[in-house]
């Protein structure tokens, strides 16, 4: 893997490298600290979008209600998408943390920022030109076009 971004790694990075081990301790511990975050994103990702509805269904009709609720599974869908993407890199780094091979470790992470970034660029133009297609798909009213 080629990563794009050059990171320039000093003893002082690999000893807060070392600090952060999640190979060492008590692995509930670990589990929990890196579990935490992940469920509290996808928890405030999804009231967001509940609040979102719950507003525009006081003030707005039911096409504003359907338009709300299809964004919300798309945002839904891409953070899923994203969410995988980064956990299967995250196991890649997690190797070669465990083995202590750092420029491996930035290379991986610049690879992930550059297909976070394809990613990102090939869904905006599947967005944009399948727009009245994947709307269908996800059977939005006609009004909420």
């Amino acid at each position: 893997m080629i990563g794009f971004i050059l990171i320039d790694s000093t003893a002082e990075d690999k000893k807060v490298m070392k600090e952060k081990n999640l190979t060492e301790g008590s692995v509930l511990k670990k589990l929990l600290l890196f579990a935490v975050p992940f469920f509290i994103a996808n928890l405030l990702q999804s009231l967001y979008g509940a609040v979102d509805l719950f507003v525009v269904g006081l003030y707005c009709g039911a096409e504003s209600v359907a338009a709300v609720s299809t964004g919300t599974q798309v945002t839904q869908i891409v953070t899923s998408l994203i969410t995988g993407l980064t956990l299967g890199s995250t196991i890649i780094i997690g190797q070669y943390m465990g083995s202590r091979q750092y420029e491996k470790v930035k290379q991986t992470i610049g690879t992930t920022l550059t297909v976070f970034a394809l990613t990102a660029f090939i869904l905006t133009i599947i967005m944009l030109l399948f727009e009245r297609q994947l709307l269908e798909l996800l059977s939005t009213p006609k009004e909420a076009f």
